[in-house]
């Protein structure tokens, strides 16, 4: 079914159940007051966004073209400045969010305009996620999988101010390589989950000009680097790898193309026939870049990558995480010696063959010492700092 002769999409409000499936929709979709609600195995196209108020709805199977605007949009509509705060249950299972890297710069999605998140919220909510992702996907190739994380942005409201102020949920982000996977998240921005990292220094890759990716920034050369993050907040990530000089934006050698040609990143192995790490490529990926023709820029990005082998970066944004101007290109300082992380609540167990030296730790934080230079079994961070036990 075309939604298309129906303005504004679709919308509907205090309903108490109904099953919404197999439709293409190209407009903006709204629910209100809404309970026992399933939709599933629609196509939303046309960068549309879905509104949702004091809802309970399941959400599974569904393509969304990503668009100017995150494509969910959480918030208790009634919650401004009152206590009787509702709670939108919204479950998102299985769904596919697509970034098309192959937008033309005269369109109204072009590349350049993709929101770079895909959920916004109040923080009224229980959200659960299994298996949702962002999709990069080339213009017109739709086989292609290529999974990311999902990038959520947190609405502040104070009483007496019309609009919220605008800030990313870093506590979700930073590990969106994992939470997209499984997590929940219940009012107040609280996350519920548990995971498991095993063998965090085990990471390679290997970069190459491509003819798929259209690039859009000044042609020259490019210096890349590579880190991988798997705890920002604690500082827990890998040595820096270095991929090399880059000539971007040239015409590629196949002639039906014509375009300028972007990076196509492989990651996990040292060649392009490689097996990849132990982790099935989930973690946070900070790439550094610098133009060394030129004008000379820095910039660097972080991408949340789960499960995909391929990163394309078309100079404006990888898979629509965009990136951002520095000053040089300096790597972040990590803590190289944790082997295996377990994510419990608030905490970490970790596994390593020292104690960390940077970083913002959690107090109940435990490292247990695999090194050979120290008798200590483990250490546990406290309020006066790192204890050996």
């Amino acid at each position: 079914m075309n939604m298309n002769e129906i303005a504004g999409g679709l919308k509907l409000s205090k309903s108490n159940g109904a099953q919404i499936s197999c439709n293409i929709i190209n407009d903006n979709i709204a629910f209100y007051d809404c309970k026992g609600i399933s939709f599933s195995a629609n196509h939303c196209e046309d960068g549309i966004q879905v509104k949702i108020s004091n809802s309970q709805i399941d959400f599974s199977g569904n393509y969304f073209h990503k668009g100017p605007k995150p494509t969910f949009l959480i918030r208790d509509n009634n919650a401004r400045g009152s206590v009787n705060v509702q709670s939108s249950t919204i479950a998102l299972q299985n769904n596919s969010l697509v970034f098309l890297d192959h937008e033309d710069e005269s369109s109204s999605l072009y590349i350049g305009n993709i929101n770079p998140y895909d959920i916004q919220t109040d923080g009224y909510l229980s959200l659960s996620i299994q298996n949702t992702y962002r999709y990069r996907t080339p213009r017109n190739a739709g086989g292609s999988m290529h999974g990311c994380g999902l990038a959520i942005l947190k609405e502040i409201w104070t009483i007496g101010k019309p609009e919220p102020e605008l800030i990313p949920f870093t506590e979700f982000n930073d590990l969106s390589y994992l939470l997209s996977g499984s997590s929940l998240i219940k009012p107040n921005f609280h996350i519920v989950h548990n995971h498991v990292v095993n063998n965090t220094q085990f990471f390679r890759g290997a970069a190459m000009a491509n003819n798929n990716i259209v690039w859009f920034l000044e042609k020259g050369a490019y210096y890349y680097r590579m880190q991988t993050i798997w705890d920002k907040k604690r500082l827990i990530g890998s040595s820096t790898l270095t991929l090399g000089n880059f000539n971007l934006g040239e015409i590629g050698s196949n002639p039906n193309m014509g375009k300028p040609q972007g990076l196509l990143l492989n990651i996990g192995t040292n060649s392009y026939d490689g097996l990849s790490d132990g982790n099935g490529n989930q973690v946070v990926i900070r790439l550094m870049r610098a133009r060394t023709s030129g004008n000379t820029a820095y910039h660097s990005i972080e991408i949340p990558v789960c499960g995909t082998r391929f990163l394309y970066d078309n100079g404006l944004s990888v898979c629509g995480f965009k990136w951002k101007q520095e000053t040089s290109i300096a790597p972040l300082t990590v803590n190289t010696m944790i082997q295996s992380i377990h994510f419990v609540g608030d905490n970490v167990v970790c596994k390593g063959t020292a104690c960390p030296t940077v970083g913002e730790w959690t107090v109940g934080d435990i490292v247990y010492n695999t090194g050979t230079a120290s008798n200590n079994a483990m250490w546990i961070y406290t309020a006066n700092g790192w204890q050996a036990r």
